[in-house]
């Protein structure tokens, strides 16, 4: 089989159409919906750096080097619930 051929053979689905429901990923997706994502939550409401999506952030400059990136942990946050696929986000 060529490459052509195999790629002919392939048809894009919607990624609303892709499920992954098996013994591997499912358990991994559930844990991160259940309880990475709103660990990671409270972890940023501790630190106040969920202000950073405010204009309410603020930091001392010079910062320690551990603060100096605390205003992009609330964008990592946002970006895990993107993660899973759409049709796994409503069943929970």
């Amino acid at each position: 089989m060529t490459t052509q051929t195999a790629t002919r053979k392939l048809t894009p689905v919607p990624f609303t159409q892709v499920k992954l429901d098996d013994p591997f990923w499912a358990p991994r997706q559930q844990t991160n919906r259940t309880v990475t994502i709103p660990h990671m939550y409270q972890k940023l409401v501790e630190t106040e750096r969920i202000k950073a999506l405010t204009l309410d952030f603020e930091r001392a400059v010079p910062s320690h080097i551990v603060e100096i990136f605390g205003d992009s942990d609330p964008a990592k946050w946002l970006r895990r619930p993107a993660t899973p696929w759409p049709t796994s986000l409503t069943k929970s």
